[in-house]
């Protein structure tokens, strides 16, 4: 139609992809690692990530132009033919993943700073949970390697190699960034810091008054090096290394 959009044959639609790829490995990794370790939405903290809050902003506007643009993209048909028809592609994506791109493109980040009213601790963490929800886009990766899977010169087995790599290594992270959302999940308050959880085992002093260890473990940078030292040590071997999961 002439309202619509060929992805095979615009360069421009092939420039968007590159983008939506970098947006997706956005959302792979900071998204967990913002619910697993950062709980304080006060402005200190937004004044302190402000590069980080900034970006997270932009792409949710890419992940929002970009499910309005799919109701003009071309699709292809089980048999590989692409179908041109807009009425046909509107009826397509909207029976098809336009739930999970439009549940995954609300900005809950933005909702739990717009509703600082929102004071009760289960609520926020709610709201929390939810941002999770942005990792359904990831599924928008499989559309655009099916996509351009007939122009990939790679082996299959290769594919499959740095697959696994891949995936072993972000599941890693996903550890460790549910390991840092449960040690935070005791508190009642998003100030305060939770004594009773793992975290709490880096925290006093030696009789001499001296720190046990040398981490900060208020600061959520260090937080998540020892969650993301606690779930490799998990996963490729038997112990748990020098944090107890307690």
């Amino acid at each position: 139609g002439n309202y619509t959009i060929a992805p095979d044959r615009s360069r421009a639609v092939q420039n968007w992809d590159v983008a939506i790829c970098v947006a997706l490995i956005y959302t792979a990794l900071v998204t967990p690692a913002e619910v697993g370790f950062i709980h304080d939405r006060n402005k200190k903290t937004i004044q302190y990530y402000w590069a980080f809050f900034a970006c997270t902003q932009i792409v949710n506007l890419v992940f929002i132009f970009d499910v309005g643009l799919q109701f003009f993209l071309h699709y292809q048909d089980a048999q590989g033919t692409w179908i041109r028809n807009h009425r046909r592609i509107i009826k397509h994506y909207l029976y098809g993943s336009f739930c999970i791109d439009f549940v995954s493109s609300i900005p809950y980040g933005a909702l739990t700073l717009a509703f600082p009213a929102v004071g009760n601790a289960q609520a926020l963490r709610l709201l929390r949970l939810l941002r999770l929800a942005k990792l359904l886009r990831i599924i928008r990766s499989s559309r655009l390697v099916n996509r351009y899977r007939a122009d990939m010169s790679v082996s299959y087995g290769v594919v499959q190699l740095v697959g696994f790599v891949l995936l072993a290594v972000l599941f890693c992270h996903w550890m460790a960034c549910v390991w840092g959302f449960v040690g935070h999940f005791q508190v009642s308050n998003s100030e305060d810091f939770p004594h009773n959880s793992w975290m709490g085992a880096f925290e006093g002093n030696d009789v001499e008054g001296n720190p046990w260890y040398k981490w900060n473990i208020r600061n959520p940078k260090h937080q998540y090096v020892i969650a993301l030292y606690f779930s490799i040590m998990t996963l490729t071997t038997v112990g748990y290394g020098d944090v107890l999961a307690t």
